[in-house]
């Protein structure tokens, strides 16, 4: 009887560390992934950045005397007031 119990125990550890192995190596391959996928997509924005800063200057908007806004950041903000005004 003593054996039995002990044989179903250890079958138990096994399959729990079995399957925490699985679950730990499938963690590190998905975060591999997103790592290079991650790469890919700083490589390609920092290409588009230098390309776009290479072929236009961003033009500076006044804010006020102390202060500069790029045109990026007035459409982000106009978005965000038009989101703020939708959402309650």
């Amino acid at each position: 009887m003593k054996k039995k119990i002990c044989m179903i125990l250890i079958a138990v550890f096994v399959a729990v560390l079995g399957t925490s192995t699985f679950f730990i190596i499938n963690h590190y391959k998905e975060a591999n992934k997103q790592a290079e996928l991650y790469g890919e997509l700083a490589n390609l924005v920092n290409a588009t950045a230098q390309t776009d800063a290479a072929t236009e200057p961003a033009e500076q908007i006044p804010y006020s005397e102390e202060k500069m806004l790029l045109p990026e950041l007035v459409e982000l903000g106009s978005a965000l007031q038009i989101l703020t005004s939708i959402i309650p």
